[in-house]
């Protein structure tokens, strides 16, 4: 029925529905609740953090949100989800002891992370370097930094780094934030 409901849809797309039993399609989502239905997707398409950077250097007004080693996929998620409603422009996490973009932080962002620009960098500080060579600030969030982030001047061309749960920033990402 599916197939002939979508009909031209279908055979534009590299997209096929399958009709299977209850069982196989438990068999194919076993740590998942399935609702009656599963899709296979390709990889999260992750943008490239040079080119991504070439755009920031241009712009007069861009927002980036650096998360610095977030472990957990629904806290990412809701993070995505938080970061759309702002309106951030790019979100970049390092490749390592960060939690990649996952089907768990896809349902947890609410569809938000199909919206974002999202790069996943090797090395954090030298990142935050590159940005802050292409005109950015760079502002850490730290709960005990003293500053209040409402008596703050945020500049144009803005990135808000975020730690990982529980211990916060690492020493060097810190280091290379102008305000914290």
């Amino acid at each position: 029925d599916a197939e002939k409901r979508l009909g031209p849809e279908l055979e534009k797309s590299r997209v096929s529905v399958r009709t299977m039993t209850g069982n196989e399609l438990n068999s194919l989502t076993p740590e998942a609740k399935n609702q009656g239905i599963a899709a296979r997707v390709e990889p999260f398409p992750y943008s490239d953090f040079e080119t991504e950077l070439l755009d920031v250097g241009k712009s007069q007004n861009i927002t980036v949100l650096a998360l610095d080693q977030v472990q957990d996929p629904n806290n990412f998620g809701n993070i995505l989800r938080s970061a759309s409603c702002f309106k951030v422009d790019l979100v970049i996490l390092s490749r390592d002891r960060t939690v990649p973009i996952t089907a768990s932080v896809e349902k947890a962002s609410a569809g938000a992370s199909a919206h974002m620009n999202v790069s996943r960098v090797t090395n954090l500080t030298r990142s935050l370097e590159a940005l802050k060579s292409a005109g950015c600030w760079v502002y850490g969030a730290e709960a005990l930094s003293g500053s209040n982030i409402f008596e703050t001047k945020i500049s144009e061309k803005a990135v808000f780094v975020m730690g990982a749960e529980g211990p916060g920033l690492r020493r060097l990402v810190k280091e290379h934030c102008d305000i914290m």
